[in-house]
C-alpha cells in the first residue's frame, strides 16, 4: 500500500474557461491547495500547422482534380493556424478593452479543425 501511495500520480485536465470552472474549484478547494497546476503555453505555428497536416492529409474535397483539391488542403492547412493565432490576438485586445478575459488554448484549435 505504501509503494502505492508513493508512485500514484493522477493528472486531471481542466479548461480554465467560465463560471463552472470556478464554482468547481470551490467545491473541491483541496485540489487547488494539494495540487500542482501546470498552465500549458500555447503551441508554437509549426505545432499547430503539423496538427492541421495531420487532420487534413487524407481530406478530399471533390471539387476539382487531385491537383486542385491538393491546393485547396495546402490553403485550408495554413488558414486554420492563421485564424487560430488572429482570435488570441482579438482576445487581447478584448481584454484591453474590456478587462474580461478570453482564453483561447489548444483545445480550441482542435475544435476549429475537426469542425
Amino acid at each position: 500500500m505504501s509503494k502505492v501511495r508513493e508512485n500514484l500520480h493522477i493528472v486531471l485536465s481542466f479548461n480554465p474557461i467560465g463560471a463552472t470552472f470556478r464554482e468547481r474549484v470551490r467545491m473541491f478547494p483541496s485540489l487547488v491547495n494539494n495540487c500542482a497546476i501546470d498552465w500549458f503555453q500555447p503551441w508554437p505555428q509549426d505545432a499547430l500547422i503539423e496538427v492541421a497536416i495531420d487532420k487534413f492529409s487524407s481530406f478530399r474535397l471533390h471539387v476539382g482534380t487531385k491537383e486542385e483539391d491538393e491546393n485547396y488542403i495546402k490553403m485550408i492547412i495554413e488558414m486554420c493556424p492563421y485564424i487560430h493565432n488572429g482570435t488570441k490576438k482579438m482576445a487581447t485586445k478584448f481584454a484591453n478593452a474590456t478587462k474580461r478575459n478570453v482564453y483561447i488554448t489548444p483545445k480550441n484549435f482542435l475544435d476549429l479543425i475537426e469542425n
